[in-house]
């Protein structure tokens, strides 16, 4: 098997999540919140700006439900790297299966490609059984290299016990670990273009519905709605409803909710309800705020050897922009000030680091951005020439320096064969 493809979708999985670890944060909001009673765990990311908008007990763990689908369609995708390639199911790769309506049955030949379009838009259990076999050998395996993967990303709260997500003792997760997830798989164009599809015929006939029924009207029309772009939805009796879902809203962005815990109430599924709520508050909560001018000054630093200037202005290398309440005041936004240097010495080019800007709400941090200088300074010629005799004397003394060592020793050696000449008497 070409492992290239495998390899080169972890290390775009692992920067992107790399890059999330160390930049999104979490504010807090002074918009009223819309109703969550009915959600035992939410969380709402804004991908414009890799920031979490809003949680509500997400380090909470919880059974993963479906979610554990989404770590075994990130292996698949990494580790499968031709989904046009078929297998031929064996009573062993099916072994545990509890139909095969979707005609994943004994000797059937299937594509790869089907298996993970099963697994991502139909939640198909025996497609993720099947897989994991394929993968690894066996199911024991695929969870190890599950939780290893996990660990991966930094979900540190995590275990997985199947493939599936189907209830199991020890298996928890939280939704700060299926938002790392969740930004894996947002950086693999095969999980995005099938998690955004309604529906999909496979190459056996079947047709398949998503189960994410923010996507889909083939099933109900009660939850659809039409800015929703993907991702994952389940049941289990422990996981309760799962809904990782992402949208496009109003204002041009798009933001993921992830409502893990929630409960049916008589036959209402309030998870779409809450995250539907809350994608379309985003946009009239927040806005996004200008916090770092660029064509501010922001202080100047002395230069030395400067031909004829002594200082250079210094400013923030981009504007900044943040995502924030709409109703939060300016006195809550802080910028903080970190220099890296006191002076400079000439000569330097336009845009030399010397600091960063930190912008805080809070203890929190929300963006950065470098200071540099906003113009270069050329070496004085009096500080030039005295680098120029530097130089030439340098060079000078680099020549003599071997000449010199080589007739020191020349004298050493004469100097001890005269006293030796001396002790013989010769």
């Amino acid at each position: 098997m070409n492992k290239k493809p495998a390899i080169l979708h972890r290390i775009v999985a692992f920067l992107m999540v790399l890059f999330c670890l160390f930049s999104f944060v979490s504010l807090s909001v002074t918009a009223e919140a819309p109703d969550n009673s009915d959600a035992h765990i939410v969380l709402l990311y804004s991908f414009f700006d890799k920031t979490v908008l809003f949680e509500k007990n997400a380090e909470v763990t919880i059974a993963p439900g479906a979610t554990a689908k989404m770590m075994t369609a990130l292996l698949a995708i990494e580790e499968l790297s031709d989904l046009s390639r078929t297998v031929t199911l064996s009573k062993d790769l099916i072994a545990g299966n509890a139909y095969g309506a979707t005609g994943f049955v004994n000797d059937a030949v299937v594509s790869l490609h089907d298996l993970v379009a099963s697994l991502i838009i139909g939640n198909v259990n025996s497609a993720a059984n099947i897989l994991a076999r394929v993968i690894a050998g066996d199911i024991d395996s695929f969870v190890e290299k599950m939780n290893r993967r996990a660990a991966d990303l930094g979900m540190t709260d995590t275990v997985y016990r199947n493939p599936t997500g189907l209830d199991a003792d020890g298996a928890v997760t939280t939704a700060h670990d299926v938002l790392l997830l969740s930004l894996a798989l947002s950086a693999l164009p095969t999980f995005t273009e099938l998690a955004a599809m309604p529906r999909i015929t496979l190459d056996t006939g079947k047709e398949l519905y998503s189960q994410n029924y923010f996507l889909g009207r083939w099933i109900t029309t009660q939850y659809y709605y039409e800015r929703a772009t993907g991702m994952n939805a389940g049941y289990t009796e422990n996981a309760g409803h799962t809904l990782v879902a992402s949208a496009q809203e109003s204002d041009g962005k798009s933001y993921l909710c992830i409502v893990l815990g929630a409960v049916s109430v008589k036959e209402d599924e309030p998870a779409y309800g809450i995250a539907k709520r809350y994608f379309q508050w985003a946009p009239d909560a927040f806005a996004l705020r200008k916090v770092v001018e660029k064509a501010t000054p922001i202080k100047t630093l002395p230069v030395l050897n400067g031909d004829g200037r002594d200082t250079v202005a210094c400013f923030a290398e981009k504007d900044v922009s943040a995502l924030l309440p709409k109703d939060l005041p300016e006195s809550e936004i802080e910028l903080v000030y970190q220099w890296e240097v006191e002076s400079l010495t000439a000569p330097f080019e336009e845009g030399v680091t010397v600091g960063h800007i930190h912008v805080m709400q809070g203890e929190k941090e929300i963006a950065s951005c470098a200071i540099v200088t906003g113009s270069g300074v050329s070496r004085s010629q009096s500080a030039a020439a005295k680098d120029t005799a530097g130089k030439i004397f340098t060079s000078i003394l680099l020549f003599l320096l071997p000449i010199l060592l080589v007739g020191l020793l020349i004298a050493v050696i004469l100097l001890l064969r005269r006293k030796k000449k001396r002790k013989t008497g010769s």
